[in-house]
């Protein structure tokens, strides 16, 4: 495993330091991440944040309003009547070669302006939506936004709370989480903080491992963040 000083590796390496940390002794675990029960210190995790930067999921740049508007026009039907009406312009039938191209634009601003509103909207409640998550600090408890997570980190986690980063399990009380994000299994998974000394092949199936994503289904948990 490596130390928390180079950790920005590629996933096949992550999947196998997932590995070798469940395997691993709590004690061990927090050793190698340079962190405690009691968690990090203020000023060490702005060192991290500025190392590892903000714990979400890279998305997709945003594209532009010329990408929107071809997007638009590019359909089944608007080619038809493209078509059509470049056929009865040829055919010096004019006056329904003005009207396709009418239906065209007509066709290509709705879908453009629609797309354009729905895109704005979903910004502004990305914006509005911002989940927390309880980390230990310090010693003391602090509700940040996931977002502010780095490795590291002890968190503390309860009924309906969502995973926010990898964790390595420390100490749990029936602990069972969801997965189906992960597997699509319905049924819920129990998890626990023992070492884990199975041969397992599937990541999703170590037990004193949570992944980002899933959500606890019933008791509670803390963990250290492995990865953001």
């Amino acid at each position: 495993m490596q130390n928390i000083s180079n950790r920005k590796i590629s996933g096949y390496q992550k999947s196998a330091d997932l590995f070798l940390y469940a395997k691993t002794k709590n004690e061990e675990v927090l050793r190698q991440l340079c962190t405690s029960l009691d968690g990090l210190d203020n000023e060490e995790v702005g060192r991290r944040f500025k190392q590892f930067g903000p714990n979400h999921v890279t998305t997709n740049e945003k594209s532009s309003w010329l990408e929107v508007l071809w997007r638009a026009f590019c359909n089944p039907f608007n080619y038809l009547i493209t078509m059509l009406a470049i056929v009865s312009y040829l055919t010096d039938d004019y006056r329904a070669a003005i009207l396709m191209a009418i239906m065209v634009v007509l066709s290509v601003f709705l879908t453009f302006f629609q797309e354009l509103k729905a895109s704005r909207a979903s910004e502004k409640l990305s914006e509005m939506v911002q989940s927390k998550t309880t980390v230990l600090r310090g010693g003391q408890k602090e509700e940040i936004a996931l977002s502010m997570l780095v490795p590291g980190d002890v968190v503390q986690l309860s009924i309906g709370d969502m995973v926010p980063a990898d964790l390595r399990i420390i100490s749990e009380k029936y602990l069972s989480v969801s997965q189906s994000a992960l597997t699509g299994e319905s049924f819920p998974v129990e998890k626990d903080s023992e070492l884990s000394e199975e041969e397992s092949k599937n990541l999703p199936d170590i037990k004193n491992i949570c992944f980002m994503g899933t959500s606890i289904v019933s008791g509670a948990a803390q963990g250290v963040v492995l990865f953001t």
